[in-house]
């Protein structure tokens, strides 16, 4: 399951409930609910470049196995 369409749905839905409370009394409210929109996009944010950290080094990996591999096969053909 991929954590960032979650993560952009959860500030979605808080700045929705955000925009959609009027009136004095629930001033308060709203903006306890638009700080946690910007927390929630922040944590998008994490989340996106922890996401792209783990694929950078996915690739790091995937190449020094191709790097054994082939450093195996060419072993294998100079023996004979």
């Amino acid at each position: 399951m991929d954590a960032l369409p979650l993560q952009l749905r959860s500030a979605d839905a808080y700045a929705l409930a955000a925009g959609s409370l009027v009136g004095f009394a629930y001033a308060t409210r709203a903006d306890l609910l638009s700080g946690v929109v910007g927390r929630a996009l922040d944590d998008a944010c994490l989340v996106e470049l922890e996401m792209q950290a783990l694929e950078h080094r996915r690739e790091h990996v995937i190449m020094r196995k191709q790097e054994q591999v082939d450093t195996l096969e060419r072993a294998r053909r100079t023996r004979g």
